[in-house]
């Protein structure tokens, strides 16, 4: 690679863009070639290896930052040609990787999922960003707003990429099926629930979006586990119902 560096600008574009870079057994080599192949619009091939490395078939371990650095530069690439079906694995393992490492905050992993939906779509979706709508009925309210318009707004025109927005937030809405409050041990704190429905119900009662958005709180409830008591729903959700208006 020394060798392709002391090639002028033509020479190493070329190589960079149909090269298959094998060999890499260092952090420096990795951080040299994912950054190269970055620069020579190739992020899949930039993914790939990165997901390579990461998966334990090479002897090195990859930066964090330069798994947020490939990522970030697929969210940024023209998404007019498909991607290879391996990039979408190896997108959701490194998201995983990343979740486990603690070094990034789930709400960046969430963004991230929210812009590479279509590739995680076929790997079980999203999985953070899942989990910070059940914490944040402020993001229900935002992918709501996205998906349906405000009651009696009357038929609006989208440009391609509103509607593109929009059904994006549609499918996540109607695939969420993980209920806020659930605990990791698969039991359910009932104040955490009622403390976000009501945050959410508000939100969307503000944004003119009631009736669809109590139908979308209805569909997450019946997620809800079988309480103590063996009845379906929980005592959380029944007191929820009961106490609705």
């Amino acid at each position: 690679w020394d060798r392709v560096d002391a090639c002028d600008d033509e020479t190493r574009r070329q190589y960079w863009t149909f090269a298959r870079p094998l060999g890499v057994t260092t952090v420096e080599e990795c951080v040299r070639v994912v950054r190269a192949l970055i620069g020579a619009g190739r992020t899949a091939a930039a993914i790939d290896l990165v997901g390579m490395l990461s998966h334990g078939r090479g002897k090195i371990t990859v930066p964090s930052g330069l798994i947020l650095e490939a990522l970030g530069a697929l969210c940024a690439a023209p998404g007019s040609a498909p991607f290879p079906p391996m990039v979408g694995y190896n997108v959701r393992n490194l998201l995983d990787q990343l979740g486990k490492s603690g070094q990034v905050a789930e709400s960046e992993l969430a963004t991230f999922e929210w812009t590479l939906l279509p590739l995680l779509e076929q790997q079980g979706g999203p999985i953070f960003l899942n989990r910070e709508l059940g914490r944040s009925p402020d993001l229900f309210g935002l992918l709501l707003g996205f998906a349906f318009v405000a009651e009696g707004e009357g038929r609006r025109e989208f440009n391609a990429v509103d509607r593109a927005r929009a059904e994006r937030a549609y499918r996540v809405l109607s695939q969420w099926r993980r209920i806020p409050g659930l605990r990791p041990d698969g039991t359910l704190d009932p104040d955490e629930l009622a403390t976000w429905v009501r945050g959410a119900r508000a939100l969307a009662a503000l944004n003119g979006r009631r009736t669809i958005g109590d139908l979308h709180v209805g569909q997450i409830l019946a997620a809800a586990p079988i309480g103590a008591d063996g009845i379906f729903p929980h005592p959380g959700v029944r007191e929820i119902l009961e106490s609705a208006e």
